[in-house]
């Protein structure tokens, strides 16, 4: 979610998605929600750096998605720098033993300028990168 939606400068036409769930199914998901891998990775310090122990990854093939939502994708990008954005994770219950589902993980990010990112060194147990 975008907290400042108002003042972001991002298109009226995109407001009423705001806030809205995307269902992201494991791997070959078909039909509505965009395809997604997820894993918990052992991650290990180099010389002089924080244990960091566990982490989670997830990525998403956003070229399943349909074309309004990879446009709005597009635009939220570029516009990340002037947003403050909500995220939350909910792993999906699927019957009565799994409810009621519980958030896995909130998390703010304000502001961000991806143009300053850069790819850091190997630094996740299974040769996988991370952005530093």
């Amino acid at each position: 979610m975008v907290r400042n939606y108002d003042t972001a400068g991002l298109p009226a036409m995109f407001s009423a998605y705001n806030g809205k769930p995307v269902l992201i199914r494991n791997r070959e998901g078909k039909g509505k929600g965009g395809s997604g891998r997820m894993r918990v990775l052992n991650v290990e310090s180099g010389p002089g750096e924080e244990r960091w122990g566990r982490a989670f990854e997830m990525s998403v093939d956003i070229g399943s998605w349909g074309f309004l939502a990879r446009t709005g994708l597009s635009i939220l990008i570029e516009r990340l720098p002037k947003c403050i954005l909500d995220i939350g994770f909910v792993v999906e219950g699927r019957n009565e033993e799994e409810m009621p589902e519980a958030m896995l993980g909130v998390s703010e990010l304000s502001y961000l300028d991806l143009s300053c990112l850069r790819v850091g060194s190997e630094a996740v147990h299974g040769g996988a990168s991370f952005i530093s």
